[in-house]
C-alpha cells in the first residue's frame, strides 16, 4: 500500500516532474515539493486523490501480457518425436515449445526437458514422454509484474483468452520489451 511519503518515488518511477504532477492534480508545483519533503500534509480527501491517481497511472504505465507476448506461437503435437521437437526449436531459434494434443494445450518441451531425456538411460521417444507440465496461462490484460514473477519459476507463460491461445511470453520477450 502506498503512502504520501512515497509520492516522490512513485513520481520518479513514472518519469514525471513535479510540474507534470501539479498540472495533473490542479495544484502548484510548490505544493508537490512540500508534500514530497513532508513539510505539508494535505487534507485526507486530497491525499487520497493523489495516491489513487498515482496508483492508476503506475498501473497503466506497465505493459500488460498482450503487449509482451509473441503472437506467432510454434507448437508441436504430443506424439511427435523428440528429434522433431529439437529440430523445430533449433530452426526457429526458440528454447521451449508448447505441446498440444487434439488441439488442447497439454504441456511444454524445453531445452532442459530435452537434455534431461538425453541423460536418462531409458530415453524417451515422443514429446509426450518428456514434456513438462503446461506453463501458467494468463489473460491478455495481466500486468507485466505478475508475468515476470511467473517467469522466475517457469520457462514461459502462455496468453489465452477463453480457450484460444493468443501468444507466448518468455524471459527474452520481457527483457527485450522492457529494455527497448
Amino acid at each position: 500500500m502506498n503512502s504520501l511519503s512515497n509520492v516522490r518515488l512513485i513520481r520518479k518511477k513514472l518519469d514525471l516532474t513535479q510540474e507534470d504532477l501539479a498540472k495533473r492534480f490542479g495544484v502548484s508545483q510548490s505544493l508537490i515539493a512540500k508534500l514530497e519533503t513532508g513539510r505539508i500534509e494535505p487534507s485526507f480527501s486530497k491525499g487520497k486523490h493523489i495516491l489513487d491517481e498515482l496508483e492508476r497511472m503506475a498501473k497503466h504505465a506497465q505493459p500488460c501480457a498482450s503487449e509482451l507476448m509473441s503472437k506467432d506461437v510454434i507448437m508441436i503435437d504430443a506424439h511427435e518425436s523428440l528429434g522433431k521437437a529439437a529440430a523445430t526449436m533449433h530452426a526457429h531459434k526458440i528454447s521451449q515449445i508448447p505441446v498440444i494434443e487434439k488441439d488442447k494445450l497439454v504441456g511444454i518441451v524445453t531445452e532442459d526437458t530435452l537434455l534431461s531425456s538425453v541423460q536418462k538411460k531409458k530415453k524417451a521417444k515422443t514429446v509426450r514422454e518428456t514434456m513438462a507440465a503446461c506453463p501458467p496461462l494468463v489473460d491478455p490484460s495481466s500486468p507485466c509484474q505478475a508475468v515476470m514473477t511467473m517467469l522466475l519459476h517457469y520457462p514461459a507463460v502462455l496468453v489465452v483468452e477463453e480457450v484460444v491461445l493468443l501468444g507466448i511470453i518468455t524471459k527474452a520477450d520481457v527483457i527485450s520489451k522492457l529494455l527497448d
